[in-house]
């Protein structure tokens, strides 16, 4: 099984494209109107991160489908539910409760000084209880609160729930995840229910992942290449059409439930054909949940300097965009080698069971990226 290096590249990418997208809550009202979008630094280049960058967190849900597959969908692999569970509390909750503590101080603050939240308004006890158990986003919620952008994670644990139910009770194979994303999206195109939007493109990464790793034991890696070059090629020509053709409303629809799947599909291909992405690239992707969970902490924070400074014209300039980027990546390195990694192998010492889920290779052995699809600390090194 090869290192899916391109896939973990995508989803470094995917989280910067959300960083990119929320830096509009640093403006004062939020700069949400696209008349005045050129107000952001450096539009002109970056207009397809500032307008189209929250389809990134679709982007997450596939690849997690995609990773979850390859790690968890071989013969060689057994794991109990309690082994999955731990693995997944140990990966996700450390980080965050950390920043859910983090930004509830950040709120406290914010208000006794300003007698205001930042960006969101539901910082009470009540959603402070949801946000600890994951359920911010179950539809218990009156809206978004504490560290917003966890919202997508607590949605996704509902589809660990069915993925883990799908590999224990299923055949593991292709039309078994692919029923299972179509009836996701239909649901969500007939309802909106965002959890089985979910649920749905998770089981797209699913399905995309086995029927990538069914064609690569028959296809030369030249084959795999060359559709893995044609299907990123056909996911921009659809993408493009759609611009083209006016319906510019209907392009993050087309984006998420189309061309994501078939782009990423198309990048499984290109690691079972490719050299891995270069060791010195990995941090990339290693740090992509440090990344997305510790960018609004700062972000509300610059947010109250800049507003008790009174430097509000600045928040247009590219120099304070290179500032909150270069701050989001300078601080989620560290937090995820000296704090993600540690915290998640304390956890797993504790918890798991002594013995390896698998009779002969557990998940994580058998495939080098980890089962949450980032790779090992050491590979932070060359960072």
């Amino acid at each position: 099984m090869p290192r899916l290096t391109h896939i973990d590249l995508a989803r470094g990418v995917a989280a910067l494209a959300v960083v990119l997208v929320h830096y509009r809550w640093l403006f004062d009202p939020p700069l949400w109107n696209p008349l005045m979008a050129d107000r952001l630094p450096l539009y002109a280049l970056l207009w397809p991160f500032y307008d189209y960058g929250g389809v990134a967190v679709q982007a997450f849900w596939v690849l997690s489908g995609v990773v979850f597959a390859v790690t968890y969908c071989r013969e060689d692999v057994r794991f109990s539910l309690r082994d999955f569970a731990i693995r997944r509390f140990s990966r996700l909750y450390p980080l965050h409760l950390a920043t859910l503590l983090l930004v509830a101080a950040i709120q406290a603050l914010s208000f006794a000084v300003f007698g205001t939240h930042q960006v969101y308004e539901n910082n009470d006890a009540y959603h402070f209880v949801l946000q600890l158990f994951f359920a911010s986003s179950w539809g218990f919620q009156v809206g978004d609160s504490f560290n917003g952008p966890i919202w997508s994670v607590s949605v996704e644990i509902i589809a660990y729930a069915m993925f883990a139910a799908y590999v224990l009770t299923a055949s593991r194979n292709v039309p078994a995840a692919l029923a299972i994303a179509c009836a996701g999206i239909v649901w969500w195109l007939l309802s909106a229910n965002v959890i089985v939007y979910c649920v749905g493109l998770f089981f797209l990464g699913v399905a995309a992942s086995l029927a990538v790793a069914w064609l690569a034991r028959r296809l030369s890696k030249r084959s795999m290449l060359l559709l893995g070059v044609a299907l990123v090629s056909l996911s921009v020509a659809i993408a493009a059409a759609v611009v083209r053709s006016g319906q510019i409303d209907r392009l993050s629809t087309v984006l998420t439930i189309v061309c994501l799947p078939i782009a990423i599909a198309g990048l499984v291909c290109m690691d079972f054909s490719l050299p891995p992405v270069p060791r010195s690239l990995g941090w990339i992707g290693a740090i992509t949940y440090a990344t997305y969970l510790t960018h609004m902490p700062i972000l509300m924070m610059m947010k109250m300097t800049i507003a008790a400074l009174g430097w509000q014209d600045v928040v247009a300039e590219p120099a304070t965009l290179a500032v909150f980027c270069g701050t989001v990546i300078a601080v989620s390195i560290p937090v995820y080698r000296y704090f993600e990694v540690p915290a998640q192998a304390w956890l797993r010492e504790k918890l798991l069971s002594p013995k390896p889920a698998s009779p002969g290779v557990s998940p994580e052995d058998g495939n080098p990226l980890a089962a949450d699809g980032l790779p090992k600390a050491d590979d932070l090194r060359h960072a």
